[in-house]
């Protein structure tokens, strides 16, 4: 029997699910501190700029691989009790390191002076910009001279993946072969993740020439 106050059998798939993407993202996020290492680029001391932070769980497993004396996410809004549930749960950190931070930004804006940051980085989001040219000027205007800048984009609209819906669909390509009125159907009345979670990529899901562009640029 479950007691009392405990996760009932619907939530639990969906508490597997969220542990599983925080601890992949985490995991993943080693790739870009190892770049750095094989090319040769120090990190420690550095300060950074994460463009498109997103749930920061990324960001926190760079500070702790790279030792940065600041690293700064920007996106609309990060939240930050939410990361630090999950670093609790998965037993990566009890507290945020001070040397984390997050400031919310503009589509093509980053409240940041001139030559702020030695390194920029960039994790799967540019495939979403609506303005890559302007998001890459302004990336130019907040990195140091001699500073670098890490961009990974993934996935591309027109590839299997494109969708970012993998948690919804098996079926490859399947953005390409629906109606997007049928896969906003699925994803609206699916119990796999809560509404909050869902909303995002449906507001992704209507974008597909803003990614289309990017996967051009």
């Amino acid at each position: 029997m479950r007691e009392p106050g405990g996760p009932t059998e619907e939530a639990q798939p969906q508490r597997d699910a969220d542990r599983k993407w925080s601890s992949d993202h985490y995991e993943e996020a080693a790739a870009t501190v190892d770049f750095f290492a094989e090319a040769g680029v120090p990190q420690e001391g550095r300060t950074v700029a994460d463009i498109g932070s997103g749930e920061g769980i990324i960001d926190l497993s760079i500070v702790h691989r790279g030792r940065h004396s600041r690293l700064v996410g920007y996106l609309r809004r990060t939240d930050t009790a939410l990361l630090l549930e999950r670093a609790r749960t998965h037993g990566v950190a009890t507290e945020l390191p001070k040397t984390l931070e997050f400031e919310e930004s503009g589509p093509v804006q980053t409240p940041a002076p001139n030559d702020t940051y030695d390194v920029v980085i960039s994790w799967s989001a540019f495939e979403h910009a609506q303005e890559p040219v302007m998001m890459f000027t302004e990336i130019r205007r907040i990195l140091k001279p001699t500073g670098v800048l890490f961009l990974q984009l993934w996935p591309f609209w027109f590839s299997e993946r494109g969708s970012h819906l993998w948690d919804w669909f098996d079926l490859g390509f399947h953005h390409l072969l629906q109606h997007e009125s049928d896969i906003l159907d699925v994803i609206r009345n699916s119990s796999r993740h809560p509404e909050d979670v869902s909303e995002y990529p449906l507001s992704d899901l209507g974008t597909a020439g803003v990614q289309l562009m990017a996967s051009r640029f």
